[in-house]
């Protein structure tokens, strides 16, 4: 007969195991296994370190003044001074761009294309007359040079740039517009090396000098485009003037409209 019947089941389940392997069972021992506690690492066994967030935006509720966003990258804090997201972002993407930005003279192969025309865009194409044709230069340059150095910048990549380019109507650029795109990204190295960003500047290879397609008017055609433009209805007076202050200076668009001629006439002074 069972001695262990009427007695609690988890004490009959320990007698079976006891009987079972023919040892004793420790009386003060609890039934439950207890994971093993963690170890601290030791030696080479350290533990991981916290990834860094980068440089991100963060809303900062403030009581003693406006609340703002701050830019915060590891232990710095900066504030936008501002609470519209819109301007807190640009003030974020100069800040990455500033980070990353060289410090010293760097080799070729160290500094991107990239990053050297979006020094040259920032610290000198602004203050020339036409900005925006090489804003267009620098837009086509970084979709075939992006994630590129400037030690990738020789002969065969140049001719590699000149065949790949496409205008938007689907017809290969021509040599000209190539030919000034190039010189864009020559201007920028050149410019990076002279403010100290870059230790030297290597050369960009140009596609030969198309020859020139200039024409000349004649005298008896300005004197037709002339007649034409005062015979107009409306604003002829001033679109003569125009004409006349181009074939006697040669100056660009921009610059004679910056005249303001329409306020007063050529012909009269």
């Amino acid at each position: 007969m069972d001695d262990t019947r009427g007695r609690d089941p988890s004490r009959r389940s320990r007698d079976k195991l006891e009987k079972g392997r023919g040892t004793s069972w420790p009386r003060n021992q609890n039934w439950a296994f207890r994971s093993p506690a963690p170890r601290r690492p030791t030696g080479d066994h350290q533990p991981m370190p916290r990834r860094a967030k980068g440089p991100r935006l963060y809303w900062r509720d403030r009581e003693d003044g406006p609340s703002v966003w701050e830019i915060r990258d590891g232990s710095t804090r900066i504030s936008t001074g501002t609470d519209s997201r819109r301007d807190a972002e640009t003030q974020l993407a100069q800040y990455i761009d500033r980070k990353h930005r060289p410090s010293g003279p760097a080799r070729p192969d160290e500094l991107d294309v990239g990053m050297c025309l979006t020094i040259y865009a920032e610290e000198r194409a602004v203050s020339v007359s036409d900005p925006q044709r090489i804003g267009y230069a620098i837009d086509a340059l970084d979709r075939f040079w992006r994630g590129m150095t400037i030690g990738d910048v020789k002969g065969e990549t140049c001719r590699r740039y000149a065949k790949s380019r496409i205008k938007k109507d689907g017809q290969p650029a021509s040599d000209g517009t190539i030919r000034r795109e190039l010189n864009v990204l020559q201007a920028a190295i050149n410019h990076c090396h002279a403010e100290g960003y870059l230790i030297h500047a290597p050369r960009v290879a140009m596609p030969d000098r198309p020859a020139s397609k200039e024409r000349w008017l004649t005298r008896q055609e300005a004197a037709w485009l002339i007649r034409a433009a005062r015979a107009l209805n409306r604003d002829g007076r001033h679109l003569a003037d125009f004409i006349l202050h181009g074939l006697y200076t040669g100056s660009r668009k921009e610059t004679i409209l910056a005249m303001h001629i329409d306020q007063r006439s050529v012909l009269g002074g």
